[in-house]
């Protein structure tokens, strides 16, 4: 990935090892499979294993970048200019 891509980070646990690794996706590319209710294919390179996310996973990953997409600056001065409190 290149710098420019904006990449979404979060946790997932191997299904090998059941060890928990961070992972990372392009941000379009897992906003677009939520949007649209396409499969996430997630992989763990500490047993080279790939699935698909499940529902509770899915479900984890769309709180997830929901969560970080409320954290950006941008979405707070949205945020501020809507609810009035920007100058």
């Amino acid at each position: 990935m290149n710098e420019s891509t904006p990449i979404v980070r979060f946790a997932v646990s191997c299904p090998v090892c059941r060890r928990e690794v961070t992972v990372e996706y392009r941000a379009a590319d897992v906003a677009g499979a939520l949007l649209n209710h396409r499969p996430i294919r997630l992989h763990t390179p500490c047993h080279d294993a790939s699935w698909t996310a499940g529902y509770v996973e899915t479900q984890q990953i769309r709180a997830h970048l929901e969560a970080v997409q409320l954290g950006s600056p941008r979405e707070a001065r949205s945020a501020a200019s809507e609810d009035g409190t920007e100058d």
